[in-house]
């Protein structure tokens, strides 16, 4: 009989594929089997190897058994009862004798011929038997194992693809046979190594089908979705290239429909040009306008299609209101509309048929290129004047208030007539707007005070004649544009002065117009240093203003080679050069100079050469840090040519050392100012003899006291006089009055005594008399019948008078400064404000009257410069100095 340790085993599912079995087993049983034998049967024992007398037990590989199913041992002999749980199913084990061939049934008759031996007996999830007489060996139950984990693969496979194909691991497995009767006692074992290696390589074959089923289906839905984004965009594109095609075709319709009244009817759409949608109005003319504009680089294709720019509204102007309709070009050649001669050509000569002409061209071809040129040149013109006038026009106001005058810009007329003839004082005509030259083609925009706001357009630098560009005294900021660059072949004249430029002067842009004689930039905002590159290519630069902005740094080695400069202002900037013995030497034909309100120094003495120039008229070094003194003489070394200065202002310096006797050699001045320095010494007599000045101002320095010098009674032509603070004593000369023409007298704080001669009151010229903080003990006179005087300082002295009777004697009395104890004031010219009795009780009287004085001053002193600044406009910046037919 079978003994109950023998029949402790382990279930085939737990079997490791290729374990050999052992040479003594001993299986224990798990879960209930394992207690019920250990109940049963107590300690289990080992035993030796097993005899043939034993009986075999087997497993035959049944495909209906899965892991789980239960497994009963049924020992006859003891009728005992040993279950394993493994899932629905029941197995018991019967005993057959040794050695029998007993083939595996499930016929009761069959089983019951054995049923006093131990067999394996399965029971079924319906309740039916499955006996064995024998138990499986090792290498069979793998084998089961191994089958049955092939099917599980199987079915999977074939749930999840729906293929009929033959399962691969399956196939491998294929020889695995189920166990005959007649194999029991030949039993091998197989090469554990052999059956790991087939078990692999069905994985393998496994995993990669599963990786090749996962990519077909990826590429499947790759190739939907690529097709489904093509079907989408092609509708989009259909769909609004059809929307596109009906707005065109409805609007040409309605043009053609309104074409007797000569209107365009236009309709509304969304344009995205670079990303950004704009509302705009569009007509087949105006998206033509925009089209070749863009296309010839003339204007930004944004700023065309961005409702409100200057550019937009200059296309929409010429496209639908221009009432003259140019025609627009068709096509044009690039190198027409950029201009094909070299900067390096010489300037001013004519290039308007360069690159339209060939030599290859028949006569009819050159004419067609012509009426080409022409048309193009007359439409291009148009458009930019149009954008010009929009953008420099104040956009809170109305187009037709824009400007202080109109100057028909925008009318029905030819753009040559867009301009005003206006008569200046000077009696002489000028042509105020645009003008245009023998072809038609624009040369002059002359538009000065005329409330021009904004910022030039990039547009100007297709007016490829254009010779003149004055834009003075208006608002317009921004920088300097740099594509005036571009108008190297023609410009010759550029005034921006008094506007409200800012930054600095860019590098490689004035420098190309070789061509520019006169150059305005001063009273704006800009800063920075002078680009030595561009100004030293300004050879025939003539008239160069730089005045009233910001400027540093040095000028002498910026305008170094301007050999042809007449005209140069640099004052009220910051510039700190030292004025030394070859500083503007080589500007020979210099006749104005104006470096006033910097921060030059000198050496020693003033240049000897600036002050003998035999061209120069006009010299002024006033406001800065000179601390040389003046030279001896005024004639260039072993010279006898009278210098040309006519004007010498070196005010508010330090200058040292004495007024040399030879200052009559200036004998051309007009005006000398060498007020607010360190000048020691006397006033040398020889100012006598300087017939020509008008303006002598010698006030606030050093000088020795004394009586006023009576050799100025010779200078007959004397307009004003101010020697204030000056030590001077004595008497106020009797002969002022015989100064007719005295304008300005200003001999306050000195030390004169005596009374004010009654003359003075009566010279015909006199406007304003400063005799205030003296030692004066003088009357006033009760009326002025005859006096002009507009401006009288007596305060701070001992003079007593009605200030009624004065103010309504003197008509044109309008600032009165006198000693509130003395000086009884009713009036319209008295300030009562001066003299109220907080005023004197304070001791602010004297302060009042003061500021009050100094206001009256400061405004005649700015008409005084004002009405000189003009002048010098006049001579340097009048357009009649374009140097077509005239000089500078």
């Amino acid at each position: 009989m079978l003994s109950k340790e023998f029949m402790n085993f382990e279930s085939p599912n737990a079997i490791d594929a290729g374990d050999a079995p052992p040479s003594n087993p001993n299986r224990r049983g798990r879960g209930r089997h394992s207690a019920k034998s250990s109940n049963q049967g107590g300690s289990s024992s080992t035993r030796g190897p097993r005899s043939m007398s034993d009986p075999v037990i087997q497993v035959v590989p049944n495909e209906n058994l899965f892991r789980g199913e239960k497994i009963k041992i049924v020992d006859s002999s003891s009728g005992s009862d040993h279950s394993s749980r493994s899932g629905g199913r029941s197995a018991s084990v019967v005993s057959s004798p040794a050695g029998s061939n007993v083939r595996y049934t499930n016929n009761n008759a069959f089983m019951n011929s054995y049923s006093e031996q131990s067999m394996l007996e399965f029971t079924e999830d319906d309740g039916s038997y499955v006996k064995h007489d024998q138990l499986p060996s090792p290498e069979d139950a793998r084998l089961y194992a191994q089958a049955v984990l092939t099917d599980s693969f199987r079915r999977y496979s074939t749930s999840t693809t729906g293929s009929d194909e033959e399962d691969p691991i399956a196939l491998a497995l294929e020889e695995a046979k189920p166990l005959s009767s007649s194999a029991v006692n030949t039993w091998r074992r197989p090469s554990r190594r052999k059956s790991s290696k087939d078990i692999r390589q069905a994985a393998m074959m496994f995993k990669s089908e599963e990786d090749k089923q996962n990519a077909r289906r990826s590429c499947i839905y790759l190739v939907l979705s690529v097709f489904c984004s093509i079907l989408i965009l092609g509708t989009a594109v259909a769909f609004f290239i059809i929307v596109t095609t009906a707005s065109v075709s409805n609007a040409k319709d309605n043009n053609s429909s309104n074409s007797n009244s000569n209107n365009d009817v236009s309709t509304t759409t969304s344009t995205t040009v670079d990303g950004v949608t704009d509302e705009m109005i569009q007509s087949p003319r105006f998206l033509k306008t925009i089209e070749w504009l863009s296309e010839h680089g003339i204007s930004d294709m944004k700023a065309l299609t961005t409702e409100g720019s200057p550019q937009f509204l200059a296309a929409e102007w010429i496209a639908d209101t221009d009432k003259l309709k140019e025609e627009i070009p068709v096509t044009a050649d690039m190198s027409t509309l950029q201009g094909e001669q070299t900067e390096t050509a010489a300037p001013h000569q004519p290039h308007a048929d360069l690159s339209i002409v060939n030599s290859n061209y028949t006569e009819k071809e050159a004419n067609e290129a012509h009426l080409r040129h022409e048309a193009y040149e007359r439409f291009l013109q148009r458009y930019i004047l149009a954008v010009f006038y929009f953008a420099l026009s104040n956009e809170n106001a109305n187009f037709e208030e824009h400007w202080t005058h109109h100057l028909n810009f925008l009318t029905d007329q030819n753009e040559c007539a867009w301009h005003k003839v206006e008569t200046a004082n000077d009696g002489k005509q000028y042509t105020v707007g645009v003008a245009c030259n023998e072809k038609g083609l624009v040369q002059d925009i002359f538009i000065p005070n005329n409330n021009l706001q904004g910022a030039i357009p990039s547009e100007i630098r297709f007016l490829r004649h254009l010779e003149l560009l004055s834009l003075r005294h208006n608002t317009i900021s921004g920088t300097i544009p740099a594509d005036i660059g571009h108008l190297y072949a023609s410009l010759q004249y550029l005034d921006l002065s008094k506007n409200a430029l800012t930054g600095s002067i860019p590098p490689n842009v004035l420098g190309r117009l070789h061509g520019l004689k006169v150059l305005g930039l001063s009273s704006n905002l800009l800063e920075g240093t002078l680009p030595m590159a561009d100004f030293t290519s300004l050879t025939h630069l003539k008239t160069l203003d730089l005045g009233y902005n910001q400027f540093t740094g040095t000028v002498k080695k910026s305008l170094f080679d301007l050999k042809d400069l007449e005209f140069l202002y640099l004052e009220y900037n910051e510039f700190d050069d030292v004025m030394d013995s070859d500083f503007f030497i080589q500007l020979h034909k210099l006749e104005e100079l104006t470096l006033n309100n910097n921060k030059f120094k000198s050496i020693d003495t003033l240049p000897l050469h600036l002050l003998s120039h035999p061209q120069l008229r006009l010299l002024d070094l006033s406001n800065n840090f000179l601390e040389a003194s003046l030279p001896s003489s005024f004639l260039a070394s072993g010279g006898s040519v009278e210098t040309s200065l006519e004007y010498l202002n070196i005010r508010n310096n330090q200058m040292k050392g004495s007024i040399p006797l030879n200052i009559q050699e200036l004998s051309n001045l007009e005006l000398l100012d060498l007020s607010q320095n360190a000048l020691t010494g006397t006033v040398p007599v020889s100012l006598g003899n300087m017939k020509d000045l008008t303006r002598l101002h010698l006030g606030e320095n050093n000088f020795a006291a004394g009586m006023i010098p009576p050799t100025l009674f010779t200078i007959l032509n004397l307009k004003h006089l101010s020697i204030p603070m000056s030590g001077l004593t004595g008497q106020i000369p009797t002969w002022f009055p015989m100064l007719s023409h005295l304008e300005y007298l200003d001999l306050t704080g000195n030390r004169l005594t005596g009374s004010i001669p009654s003359d003075m009151f009566a010279m015909p010229k006199l406007k304003t008399l400063l005799l205030g903080s003296n030692m004066l003990n003088s009357t006033l006179p009760p009326a002025f019948p005859q006096s002009q005087l507009e401006i009288l300082a007596v305060d701070n002295n001992a003079v007593i008078g009605h200030a009624a009777d004065i103010c309504e004697n003197a008509a044109n009395l309008h600032t009165f400064t006198y000693g509130c104890a003395q000086v009884v004031c009713h009036g319209a010219c008295c300030h009562s404000e001066c003299c109220s009795p907080d005023a004197v009780q304070n001791d602010r009287s004297d302060e009042c009257f003061g500021s009050l004085l100094s206001t009256s001053l400061q405004t005649l002193y700015e008409e005084e410069t004002h009405s000189y600044q003009a002048n010098r406009t006049i001579l340097s910046f009048s357009p009649n100095l374009i140097l077509r037919d005239h000089t500078l």
